[in-house]
């Protein structure tokens, strides 16, 4: 997992580490010496096993194994996957249920008594598999090596311990884990770190479709109605069932603890937008039976929580609702989005000079490919608005949507008309964000949505909406925060991708087989710049590998432009040591044109090839830009793919070759069908050397729209 490690256990000692404790009901597992070492059940038939209370576990945790059973595909040779174990003298909390059959369950368990939640089957059990359950807010997520099993929604438990358990039927050594790990939902990514599910769904919220809480509108505003204090955060949000949803309203200190008012403050609408001018609340939103179609309704309030409808009609976009984001010099500027063809999405604007008369400017979209949400911040003249945005391809089949996974991107504008951007923030790199959905999925799949922007002590602070389904139930929307290490005004001035290219080729030169400071890796083909100043094999079908030599960091980049990939051969960047004993590669197959590429993360140990992501549907184009990114913690290497600033894919291997370099993996059946046009290379994980400690004041986004309306 790419997320922070709190404990782990290789059983290095021969027994286990001082942290376990028995499952309640179940002796601990026993230490079988290697190498290397494993865990197994002390009895045939009987489940063993212990949960990790050497700590307190954060509410938001997960539990990894890397296990191999060999058993005799029955249901009671299995692996039992604990998370907010409740401990104490019965069995309680959140467990995945992995049988050899190739069958799987996620229940919850109350005193023993076990309810299945969601369960599939047809898996395949291989060795050395790395299976993980993740419990994120009300978000419960199962995965093996990096593909998503299955998740479902339940509110039941919030805290407790993750752990393990182990059966063998026929004999112990058929069932052996030979490493266990816990996590954070804390992970960085790039300049932010996500710091975990800061506003749950509730019960009522999952209800009937399990869709959650999404689409929400946050201020910074005196006044509160919930909680002490001169000033709270308000958010105002969507919940329950998509097509019955209703608003509703919460207030926190900080951005990560939230209280609920009691009920729905205005029932039947969905998608609230507020701006306050004065003492005026003003909300926008649209019938929750008309969702993306429906015309925009305007309420009022002077508390946030009593509303009063002013128009059932304010404006009708044929779309979503208007979103007003801001007011200048007495103009109010509101986008809404979208969606053409194949689910293709664009922002459209419309203006007023009161915020009920609107209309719309004459030569929408102002953006193509992106969808608005009210987060913004201003700086300067200049303001800067996060939107939601798909991969440069659909990455599943039906509908073939343009738009799925979804992550938050930056765009900003002076006039609301001419936009730059847009510059990549949120990855979809959680599991309860939709991680490494598969090949060609037949559902629309999540993501995650920046909602609102802050500066809190002195770094910008954001809220993030993120579900791992859309369209198709349970969604399971939820909201978290994330953090970055300056202010709001420096952290618009670079990328969001901490990335730093320190070399580059765009083999301008005569034709020839690269030379230094390319080398070649292992015994595999070199590659050659042809007249045209393109790059592609020196050898048809065979494995070409060539890094770059200089300075690099153990966590670095390689990143390719493709100029031609016409046939269902390799085209992508590679991280690798120069004896072709370790390389890390995307092995990226198939025509340009069509989804007929597939998309995996793979690493050769100078042997055979290992892969730890599932194969992930995507269309490359010429032009894409394909970054292989490694970025190294003290156990672990994470490897991510992304096609233009999108991820992709994303796994984690826990063998952690020295001496990499970044390169470029090519292969092609017949001369010019695979080429690139450009590559670079740099470090990963790299801060950007931001401005000294100046801050652009506390006022931003909505709160200085509408003081400046005053």
């Amino acid at each position: 997992m790419n997320n922070q490690l709190l404990a782990s256990d290789n059983f290095a000692s021969g027994s286990l580490a001082a942290g376990w404790s028995a499952v309640p009901g179940q002796s601990v597992c026993q230490v079988v010496a290697g190498p290397p070492n494993f865990t197994e059940a002390n009895t045939v038939g009987t489940v063993a096993g212990q949960i990790w209370t050497g700590i307190t576990w954060p509410n938001d945790h997960a539990s990894e194994v890397t296990v191999t059973m060999t058993g005799s595909a029955v249901a009671t040779t299995l692996i039992q996957l604990h998370v907010r174990n409740q401990g104490g003298g019965s069995y309680s909390g959140y467990r995945a249920i992995i049988n050899d059959s190739g069958a799987w369950e996620i229940d919850v368990v109350t005193a023993g008594t076990p309810t299945s939640l969601t369960s599939g089957t047809g898996l395949t059990i291989a060795a050395n598999d790395v299976w993980v359950l993740q419990a994120a807010g009300s978000c419960i997520s199962l995965y093996q090596n990096g593909n998503r099993v299955g998740y479902v929604g339940d509110v039941t438990y919030t805290l407790g311990s993750p752990g393990y358990s182990q059966q063998a039927t026929t004999t112990l050594n058929t069932n052996e884990v030979f490493s266990w790990r816990g996590y954070s939902a804390i992970q960085q990514d790039g300049i932010w770190q996500k710091q975990g599910v800061a506003l749950a769904p509730i019960a009522a919220d999952l209800a009937s479709s399990g869709d959650g809480i999404y689409e929400a509108n946050c201020l910074y505003d005196s006044n509160p109605q919930i909680l002490a204090g001169p000033n709270v955060y308000k958010l105002w949000f969507s919940a329950g069932p998509v097509l019955s949803s209703s608003v509703y309203y919460a207030e926190s200190p900080d951005l990560q603890n939230w209280t609920r008012h009691s009920g729905a403050v205005i029932a039947n609408v969905v998608s609230p937008t507020v701006i306050k001018v004065g003492a005026t609340y003003h909300l926008y939103c649209q019938a929750a039976s008309l969702p993306g179609s429906g015309a925009t309704q305007h309420f009022t309030s002077s508390d946030g929580i009593n509303w009063t409808l002013q128009s059932a009609n304010v404006f009708s976009t044929g779309a979503y609702p208007l979103k007003p984001i801001a007011i200048v010099n007495g103009t109010w500027y509101a986008l809404w989005g979208s969606l053409g063809a194949s689910d293709f999405p664009s922002v459209n604007l419309a203006t007023s000079p009161d915020g009920v008369t609107w209309t719309a400017y004459g030569s929408n979209p102002v953006i193509s490919g992106a969808y608005p949400f009210a987060c913004v911040a201003q700086v300067g003249s200049t303001f800067y608005v996060w939107m939601q945005r798909g991969p440069s391809s659909g990455q599943n089949t039906a509908p073939a949507s343009l738009f799925d996974p979804n992550e938050s991107v930056r765009f900003s504008t002076t006039d609301f008309i001419h936009w730059t951007g847009p510059v990549h923030s949120f990855h979809h790199s959680q599991m309860f964000e939709s991680l490494n959905t598969p090949v060609n999925n037949t559902e629309a799949v999540g993501g995650n949505a920046a909602s609102a922007i802050f500066n809190i002590n002195g770094k910008a602070t954001m809220l993030v909406n993120a579900s791992p389904g859309d369209n198709i139930g349970p969604q399971v929307a939820q909201f978290y925060t994330a953090v970055a290490p300056t202010s709001i005004a420096n952290v618009v001035l670079f990328p969001e991708d901490a990335v730093a290219q320190t070399s580059s080729d765009s083999f301008a030169r005569a034709a020839g087989t690269l030379a230094s400071p390319w080398t070649n890796v292992g015994a595999f083909g070199t590659l050659k710049i042809v007249s045209s100043g393109l790059v592609e094999p020196s050898a048809l079908n065979t494995d070409s590998f060539m890094v770059y030599s200089g300075t690099f960091s153990t966590s670095l980049y390689s990143e390719i432009t493709v100029a031609t990939s016409s046939v269902a051969k390799n085209i992508c960047p590679c991280i690798a040591n120069t004896a072709g004993t370790a390389i890390y590669f995307t092995n990226i197959l198939g025509p340009t044109g069509t989804q007929g590429f597939t998309a995996q993360i793979g690493y050769y140990n100078g042997s055979v090839n290992l892969f730890f992501t599932p194969l992930v549907g995507l269309t490359i184009q010429v032009g894409d830009v394909i970054r292989l990114s490694l970025v190294r913690s003290a156990t672990s290497d994470v490897l991510s793919i992304f096609q233009n600033g999108s991820l992709i894919s994303q796994g984690v291997n826990f063998t952690q070759p020295a001496s990499l370099l970044p390169g470029i993996y090519l292969t092609e059946a017949s001369a010019g069908q695979t080429q690139i046009s450009l590559w670079a290379g740099g470090n990963a994980n790299v801060i950007p050397n931001y401005p000294g400690s100046g801050i652009f004041g506390e006022l931003f986004g909505y709160e200085k729209a509408y003081l400046e309306a005053l």
